[in-house]
């Protein structure tokens, strides 16, 4: 085994000093063959990634609603969908009010999901925080 390795080892050896001169060009052409691939390939694959992504999010969405439909369960009430946020103030106002749920009960918040799954956050109700009915 120790034999065909160091057979292997000198064959290797044997070739890069016989192409001495040829070795720094194979070694451009590999970084060149790279930096091409970098610019021109990986770009188009980051973008098919992330629109997949978007699909498979879209696809999840339904299928849970799909899903919960088949249970016979209530799905949380959608507000609005493709809403901008607006500043914090806006969205502690938003927060405050009745529930679509119960017009008789304050909510609890609001919750703001964004559509291609990428970031969840729930704005509280002050009221509901301080206790005031």
């Amino acid at each position: 085994m120790a034999d065909r390795f160091m057979r292997f080892l000198l064959a290797r050896l044997r070739f890069a000093v016989t192409n001495m001169p040829a070795l720094p060009m194979l070694a451009f052409l590999l970084v060149v063959a790279a930096a091409l691939v970098h610019l021109f390939l990986l770009p188009g694959r980051e973008a098919a990634i992330e629109e997949s992504e978007r699909r498979l999010a879209s696809l999840e969405r339904s299928a849970r609603r799909a899903l919960i439909e088949r249970m016979g369960l209530n799905h949380v009430p959608v507000i609005n969908t493709g809403a901008s946020l607006g500043t914090v103030e806006e969205i502690i106002l938003q927060a405050d009010g009745k529930s679509v749920l119960n017009s008789k009960q304050d909510r609890e918040g609001i919750v703001f999901k964004q559509v291609d799954g990428g970031m969840t956050f729930k704005a509280i109700s002050n009221k509901y925080l301080l206790g005031e009915k």
